[in-house]
């Protein structure tokens, strides 16, 4: 889930200790953004993620690649990782899609 936070909060997470900014979004797990909810009422908020701007990013980075392309399959395999993640409304998973269409276009381009 993508939360924001309305003024600087540091906060204990599995991670480690991470401060978060307001303006700059964090993604969390529902689990943790909803106890950030509980624990810390009015200075956090969720935040919708912007999937226009995402589905554009794909589109840019894939522009010029054709049918005959090696990396074809390997992204169309990624498009569909971003396209069920867009479904179930999971920022988190799309972004790993996206990374995978990154990592194909670096690795083999």
């Amino acid at each position: 889930m993508l939360i924001e936070v309305t003024e600087p909060l540091t906060v204990r997470l599995p991670e480690g200790v991470r401060r978060l900014e307001p303006c700059k979004p964090t993604d969390l797990s529902k689990d943790l953004a909803k106890k950030l909810f509980e624990k810390a009422p009015g200075k956090v908020k969720a935040v919708r993620p912007d999937w226009l701007t995402g589905w554009q990013h794909v589109a840019d980075l894939v522009y010029g690649v054709t049918v005959d392309d090696p990396r074809m399959l390997g992204i169309l395999a990624a498009i569909q990782v971003c396209d069920r993640a867009y479904e179930h409304d999971d920022w988190a998973a799309f972004q790993k899609g996206v990374a995978i269409v990154q990592q194909l276009l670096i690795s083999e381009g």
